[in-house]
């Protein structure tokens, strides 16, 4: 299973393959979420000019005695900021940790064993489009992708933005199933959001500003020419308001506007 995970180096398999005895017998889903918890370790670890082996190297046995261990291991889940969900081959979920409830509003209880993948992003169709860019080459694969933008739904239908990062799990040689992890962009999209409207509005009276009107004329101007349709402009002028701000102050003249 380890070495057919592009992302593990060899001692990210020496201390993986201590786990292994357990994944053999039977506790497949934390094998594999033991194998991505460590590739997200080796990435926060890496310095520039240090590579991250060297510095796994340095971790005492004891400490990776610790990492290995299933207590460790069901913390870092329960812990983890982003939602892990991990599915058989068959694409029913096994693993669903508490930021997984959190973000979708559904029980763990109710989800697993019994629940298929499709369920959770916004589309049915969603997660058979993943699972053709995990065995692509365009987003970080074969065997995984990293930093894919999709949506998936809560159980009441919201539609949720979400950054996906996610990799197959092998067992000799042979695909079991996937784990992924769903960090909600919510707060970014809706930050985002935010700082596109205010570049193209006027913060006193919430109206489009000059910037908006030139790209939205630009592209109502191509459009006329494309469909050779005649394009209307109407101007609308406010006529002796410097007299009124001159009169009653620019105060009262923004209350006006």
């Amino acid at each position: 299973m380890i070495q057919s995970l592009a992302f593990a180096d060899p001692i990210v398999r020496s201390i993986c393959n201590r786990h292994a005895a357990g994944h053999q017998e039977g506790d497949r889903a934390f094998g594999a979420i033991y194998t991505i918890l460590f590739y997200i370790q080796r990435r926060r670890l890496r310095n520039p000019g240090v590579r991250s082996g060297h510095m796994l190297m340095k971790t005492t046995q004891r400490g990776m005695d610790m990492m290995a261990s299933r207590g460790f291991l069901d913390k870092l889940i329960e812990t983890c900021p982003d939602g892990i969900i991990g599915i058989d081959r068959k694409g029913t979920v096994i693993i669903f940790n508490p930021a997984a409830e959190r973000l979708t509003g559904r029980i763990a209880q109710e989800v697993l064993g019994t629940m298929s993948i499709q369920a959770v992003y916004d589309a049915p169709e969603m997660a058979r489009e993943i699972k053709k860019k995990i065995y692509g080459q365009d987003h970080g694969g074969p065997g995984r992708v990293e930093g894919l933008e999709v949506t998936v739904k809560d159980v009441s239908g919201k539609r949720i933005p979400i950054r996906l990062s996610a990799a197959l799990i092998f067992e000799n040689d042979e695909e079991i199933g996937s784990v992924g992890f769903f960090h909600d962009m919510t707060v970014r999209k809706e930050m985002e959001e935010e700082l596109r409207r205010r570049s193209i509005t006027d913060s006193l009276t919430n109206l489009y500003n000059r910037r908006h009107f030139h790209t939205t004329l630009t592209e109502e101007m191509t459009r006329s020419y494309r469909y050779e349709n005649p394009l209307c402009l109407a101007v609308f002028d406010l006529d002796n308001f410097k007299p009124f701000n001159d009169t009653y102050g620019h105060q009262e003249g923004d209350a006006i506007l």
